[in-house]
């Protein structure tokens, strides 16, 4: 039961245990909406505390959520700028595990790299700059076994957990094929 009532400026009269925890800007909210340009406009049914609510629609409580969210990302993003953001992709994670383990060349595939008149630094460009297609990929095989694409250059790759070979190297517009 209400003890007594407090009058908010221009004879506003609220009781006291209506709201128990208000502090000195929510109830200039009220104050604000219970003005009588307010109690007649479409802001009649908001006579609560939450004055903010039935202003904003969802749509502008969307459209700031997301600028919070944007400038969250772009705080982060500048506070760690040299940080390998798509790293945990399985194209970087093939090329990181291309780069770190063992690689050795199979018989065929040497003389395939002959016939095509490529050398160790292509090797080496095609490893750090091509693209892994895992469609065609064997991944399910033991040991796996992946295409690797560098410009009109196929390679086949055959990884296990701690090394990878060359198996095979493949060109549409020359065919060589191992003795």
């Amino acid at each position: 039961m209400c003890e007594g009532r407090r009058t908010m400026g221009k004879g506003l009269k609220q009781p006291i245990c209506d709201y128990p925890f208000i502090t000195f800007e929510q109830w200039s909210l009220i104050i604000i909406i219970n003005t009588p340009i307010l109690r007649t406009s479409h802001f009649a049914h908001c006579t609560s505390i939450l004055l903010y609510s039935c202003i904003m629609n969802f749509k502008q409580r969307l459209l700031r959520y997301l600028i919070g969210v944007a400038i969250g990302c772009a705080v982060v993003f500048f506070m760690f700028p040299n940080y390998d953001w798509l790293g945990w992709t399985p194209q970087k994670r093939m090329k990181e595990d291309l780069r770190e383990f063992p690689f050795s060349v199979d018989s065929c595939a040497a003389y395939k790299l002959d016939c095509y008149g490529l050398t160790q630094a292509q090797l080496d460009l095609a490893k750090n700059d091509g693209s892994f297609d895992f469609d065609k990929s064997d991944v399910k095989a033991n040991p796996r076994r992946y295409h690797l694409n560098y410009g009109d250059y196929s390679f086949i790759i055959a990884m296990t957990d701690t090394s990878s070979e060359l198996k095979d190297v493949m060109n549409p517009s020359k065919v060589c094929m191992c003795p």
